[in-house]
């Protein structure tokens, strides 16, 4: 579990996304000493919880997918993703049920959506197509806070549950980020970063050795592309990144 965790927190600090870790399930000991000495983290913790109490008021809300950046789906789809990452992580801080059930009840919702969505009916010719959103960068980005948010929940998951999320969603999702996005997923480019590291962090939380290696080595499994060839082209030739550095966090 800890080489999981460890892998995961290296995809999202590339993505932006960071994951800080395996935290105190419930908020006691350091958890509690946290808040109490560190008011920053507090205040965090404050605007997490209204925001995620708030979208629990309205209920879970999973839209079928109809408009471009800006419209009602699109900014609904956004704000699903970041009430599942939050509400994951203020799970595992505070250990309180009623964001894990909530956080369950809107991927349940996602995993039910999620085999019946084609090309998105706002997408561009210039643009490559997303399933729920209207460009694949915004599927890359629900990805990407979507697996963390469920990591920190999956656990507390029947087993019925856990299948159908694991296989009708993320399974689902990862499959068209990278064979199903090929083209977008095998550039050197800020989309394909967002991909990957969705991917590869699907990968680890299912315990997936295909989907991390396509994530890291690219779909041919080269090096050339997928995360550490893009990471070798972003960087100085210093710092580039040994192949299989970072892939035996899976057997």
């Amino acid at each position: 579990m800890k080489g999981k965790l460890i892998a995961v927190a290296l995809w999202s600090a590339a993505s932006s996304a960071a994951v800080a870790g395996q935290v105190e399930s419930s908020p006691t000991g350091s958890a509690a000493a946290a808040q109490y000495y560190s008011p920053l983290f507090k205040d965090e913790l404050d605007r997490a919880r209204t925001f995620v109490d708030q979208m629990m008021v309205a209920g879970v809300v999973v839209p079928v997918p109809s408009d471009p950046g800006g419209g009602y789906t699109h900014e609904q789809h956004k704000r699903n993703y970041k009430a599942i990452y939050e509400g994951g992580q203020l799970y595992r801080i505070t250990g309180e049920q009623k964001y894990a059930d909530y956080v369950r009840d809107m991927l349940l919702a996602y995993a039910d959506l999620y085999p019946t969505l084609g090309e998105h009916p706002a997408r561009k010719n210039s643009q490559s197509s997303g399933r729920i959103f209207w460009q694949v960068l915004n599927d890359a980005m629900w990805m990407v806070h979507g697996i963390q948010g469920y990591e920190a929940i999956r656990d507390s998951l029947s087993e019925a549950d856990r299948k159908n999320i694991d296989d009708n969603l993320f399974r689902k999702a990862a499959a068209f980020l990278s064979t199903g996005s090929a083209v977008t997923f095998s550039k050197i480019h800020n989309h394909a970063t967002w991909a990957t590291a969705g991917v590869g962090m699907t990968g680890y939380v299912l315990g997936d050795k295909e989907l991390v290696d396509i994530a890291l080595l690219g779909l041919d499994k080269s090096g050339e592309t997928g995360f550490c060839g893009r990471a070798n082209c972003s960087f100085p030739p210093t710092a580039i990144i040994p192949k299989g550095l970072i892939i035996s966090a899976l057997p």
